[in-house]
């Protein structure tokens, strides 16, 4: 498991993405674009990812993750 605070110069706009129109269509600069373009306010973005032990078809969580 690990954390990344991305610095996205949150104080500027992101020019040229335009907002998503498709919920399919949607990744992180869409979403951020579409919440600028929408008068929304970002204050701090976290980006919480999870690397798989295993990648074979099964239900549950590893014991590492379980853990964390």
């Amino acid at each position: 498991m690990f954390v990344i605070e991305p610095d996205l110069g949150l104080g500027t706009p992101l020019n040229g993405v335009p907002p998503a129109m498709n919920a399919h269509d949607l990744d992180p600069a869409s979403v951020l674009g579409l919440v600028r373009h929408l008068g929304g306010r970002i204050d701090r973005v976290l980006v919480v990812g999870c690397e798989p032990q295993q990648t074979d078809e099964r239900i549950g969580l590893s014991e590492p993750v379980q853990r964390a």
